[in-house]
Order: C-alpha cells, then structure tokens, then sequence
C-alpha cells in the first residue's frame, strides 16, 4: 500500500476543514429510506438508480466511500449489507453515527471510520461492493482508483453517481452559473477524460446519463422539490427516447468490475 503525497495529504486536510463548516451547517434530520430499498432499473431518479444497481446485497461487504452523513449507510443496513462507511471529516462521521442510531436500531451496526479515501486501510480483495455518491470528482483520481480496485473482491463491483461533462462547451457554460454554497477549491465534473480513467482500471457493465441542462439550471436556481420533480421525470423520459441528448446530460450512474492487476 503506497503512502500518498504530501500534496494530496494537504488537499485532504482542506478538505476537512471544509466539511467542518458543512457538518455545523447540517441539521440531521431523518433520511428516506423505502423508496431506495428496491427501485425500478427505469428510474427518472439518478440516486434511485444507483440503488437499483446496488441490488442485493444482504450478508454481503459494502463500502461507503465518503459516506458524509451517512444517508447511503442507513439505506445499506435496511438492505442487509455488512457496511463499512468511512470520511475524512470526524464531524460528518459524527453525524452520520448520529444518523444510525436514528433510523438503524435494531440492526447490525455498520463500521464507521474517519479516513482518506486514498488509504482506507481495508483489506486486499475483501470488498463486495464500493459506493460512490458524488465523492470523485473531489479527488485525484489515479489514486483513489487504484485504491478502489485494491480493496475490491475480483469479482466485485464499484458503482458510482457522479457529476460528467462530457463536452468542453457545458464546462464553459458552467461557469456563467457558478456553484453556490461551500465548494471545495478541487471540486469540479468529471471531464471526458477524467471519466476515460475510471475505464484504465475498470469494465464498464452497465450506465446511465441524468440530468440536462435545464435540470441542472432548476437546481442551481433553487426550484421547490415539487417543481423540481417534474423536470427530472421529463429528463428521463428525453433521455430514454433521444440518445443523442445523453451526451449534454451532467450525471453518470455506472455500474463497473474491476479490471485484473495482472
């Protein structure tokens, strides 16, 4: 297990201190849990997807990297994961300890941890499943995924939900709509190649595109979920029937194996 640079040791000390002001800024309240436990593979939902691509996983080891509050983890235990979720940040660790005795009594206990995402300290080889919500594009990638692929089982799975920008012109575009709250310095959608990485250490098996642009604006704007609702089933519904619209949309959920370290 290779010790990771000083440059990325300090990225992630920023990181902490970012995610103290998000953690203070946080009021816990209970997360939805049903409607993640077995959603439909036609989903209009980018995070209902990702849980349709989870599946089963009772009994079997999944690792919540950079589980924040812990929303994904509450969502695993109801499913009958053995759940490892780990942070960077000991306050959203807190919360999302906080969190399981809210909504997870009388299950079993998932293993909360703070920790980079670039050295978890999990086993070679000893993960069924790897998680990722909206954690990658923090990050560097090289790194993180070859991290990934080292804990991963060969027959495993890592799935993600991440912001993409497949053309250049949506990245200039972004810009005239700057992202509003507490954004990490790093933080930014996966180019297209940044995206072509993640293929170098794993296979593609199964994806979807979310969100258009008109989506992506609504929530910048900050329309009522009501509203909000509408536009992300007529995105679907778009994206299902016009391919050729899937590569302007802003969110990837893919389902990936790892390729053999061979």
């Amino acid at each position: 297990m290779a010790e990771i640079s000083e440059t990325l040791k300090q990225r992630d000390a920023e990181e902490v201190l970012r995610s103290r002001e998000e953690a203070q800024e946080t009021e816990l309240t209970p997360c939805e849990v049903e409607r993640y436990l077995a959603p439909p593979a036609q989903s209009a939902f980018p995070l209902e997807y990702t849980f349709h691509l989870v599946g089963d996983v009772a009994n079997k080891t999944v690792f919540d990297i950079g589980c924040g509050t812990g929303e994904s983890v509450v969502v695993l235990v109801h499913k009958g994961a053995q759940v490892i979720g780990m942070d960077i940040s000991p306050e959203l660790i807190e919360l999302a300890s906080r969190r399981v005795e809210m909504q997870c009594a009388g299950l079993p206990k998932p293993k909360l941890a703070v920790g980079s995402a670039y050295e978890t300290g999990i086993p070679d080889a000893s993960v069924d499943v790897v998680l990722s919500n909206a954690l990658l594009h923090h990050l560097d990638l090289p790194t993180v995924l070859k991290e990934i692929r080292r804990i991963l089982k060969p027959n495993g799975r890592f799935i993600i939900n991440e912001p993409v920008r497949l053309l250049r012109v949506l990245n200039t575009a972004r810009k005239l709509f700057p992202d509003r709250g507490n954004i990490s310095e790093f933080e930014h959608p996966l180019t297209r190649e940044e995206y072509a990485e993640i293929k170098k250490f794993f296979v593609l098996k199964q994806e979807r595109a979310f969100r258009l642009p008109f989506v992506s604006l609504a929530i910048k704007m900050g329309t009522p979920y009501k509203y909000l609702r509408g536009l992300l089933l007529l995105d679907g519904s778009l994206l299902n029937h016009f391919s050729f619209l899937r590569s302007v949309a802003g969110v990837r959920v893919a389902a990936f194996s790892p390729k053999s370290l061979a």
